[in-house]
């Protein structure tokens, strides 16, 4: 996945990322967020060796070429 935004945060739960960051995502939720939480899907993913939920809607999927898939 391919961040479309910035999401900082200092939540020690929560990844932060910069707008075209590479994320890969290890599965929907690990377990410390609610699935739905004021409307948003959350993901959870890791960027190098920093692991973290992070909202689905701030980031869009990419095919095996690193191109954008809708």
């Amino acid at each position: 996945m391919r961040a479309v935004a910035d999401y900082i945060t200092n939540e020690p739960n929560l990844l932060s990322f910069s707008k075209g960051d590479i994320i890969q995502i290890i599965n929907r939720n690990d377990g410390t967020l609610p699935m739905e939480q004021n409307s948003e899907q959350w993901l959870y993913g890791r960027i190098g060796n920093h692991f973290g939920n992070l909202p689905a809607n701030y980031v869009e999927p990419l095919d095996a070429f690193g191109q954008v898939t809708n």
